[in-house]
């Protein structure tokens, strides 16, 4: 699935972007079902912007599929298709705040707002996207009918920073230690020596791929000070007029 959700993605961003829709097909009809939860096109602050943030010493890649900023208020979309999302997707804000990649998203775009909107917005890939993919017999034992929906809830401030500290910044301060020993075998995080032919275990298993973007102790965290605005009881972002389908 991953190759669809790639051009599910691409569809999208190129929607938000300058209102663009693809031709008719599988994808058309996957992102037909994600457009009435997504945020008007030409209105979004950036589109797949890709941010590298220093957590604990630790870099992180940040890439938000969509973020805005309305009258005081922080949105965040993240595009997500499955074939069963009600089962795996993350419906309220315990589940989101018990996710790192969200609650990681969240800080580094929070600022001094009082909290974020965070929409998961979830695509049901349908029969003829299964069978594109080889994986036919499963197809029966889900509904697969094309449908989509929004997960939109609000995340206040004090509930981000509790979660940042135990999600991203404990777990960071746990690699860079880990770091500072020296290299460590990848399949036990322990100190050890080289293996049988002499590589140091950063070379091991084909090589860690950030090694070579590993850099000295600094700290990321959420932005202190006065909040813009309060508490939001309403989600600022009114559903767009469903355009029409391609022809």
């Amino acid at each position: 699935m991953f190759a669809l959700g790639r051009l599910y993605h691409a569809a999208a961003d190129a929607y938000l972007t300058c209102g663009t829709l693809p031709g008719p097909g599988v994808i058309s009809e996957l992102v037909m079902c994600g457009l009435p939860h997504l945020p008007t096109p030409g209105t979004c602050t950036s589109v797949e912007e890709r941010h590298t943030i220093n957590i604990e010493g630790v870099p992180a890649t940040v890439t938000a599929d969509a973020v805005a900023h309305k009258d005081g208020a922080v949105g965040i979309w993240d595009h997500k298709t499955s074939k069963d999302p009600k089962r795996y997707g993350l419906w309220d804000a315990a589940a989101k705040l018990d996710d790192t990649q969200t609650v990681l998203y969240s800080n580094a775009y929070l600022g001094q707002a009082d909290g974020v909107w965070f929409d998961h917005v979830y695509v049901r890939v349908h029969r003829a996207a299964v069978l594109l993919h080889g994986v036919a017999e499963k197809a029966s034992s889900y509904d697969l009918t094309p449908k989509g929906w929004s997960s939109m809830t609000f995340l206040p401030r004090a509930d981000l920073q509790e979660a940042y500290q135990c999600t991203c910044v404990e777990p960071a301060r746990r690699l860079y230690e880990l770091r500072r020993k020296g290299p460590v075998d990848p399949a036990t995080l322990e100190q050890g020596p080289n293996d049988a032919d002499g590589r140091p275990p950063c070379d091991a298993y084909g090589g860690c791929k950030w090694k070579a973007k590993c850099h000295p102790p600094g700290s990321f965290a959420a932005a202190d000070g006065p909040a813009l605005a309060p508490a939001w009881a309403v989600n600022p972002w009114a559903a767009p007029v469903l355009p029409k389908a391609s022809p």
